[in-house]
């Protein structure tokens, strides 16, 4: 079950800082709202990149 606690906060965590970086620049805002852009490897990779940190720092707890 923390597992999944863990990857609720992973998830939430990379939305929310691609949605900041997407609200600073009207053609990212756009390509938000396509769901397409998820599967982007640019965006992946900043995705799996949050996610190894929040992992990481949970471990580490």
């Amino acid at each position: 079950m923390k597992i999944f606690g863990i990857l609720v906060a992973l998830v939430a965590l990379s939305c929310a800082q691609y949605e900041h970086e997407v609200t600073n620049d009207s053609e990212l805002r756009d390509a938000f709202i396509n769901t397409t852009e998820w599967f982007d490897p640019e965006v992946q990779w900043r995705i799996y990149v949050t996610a190894s940190f929040i992992v990481d720092t949970q471990i580490s707890f």
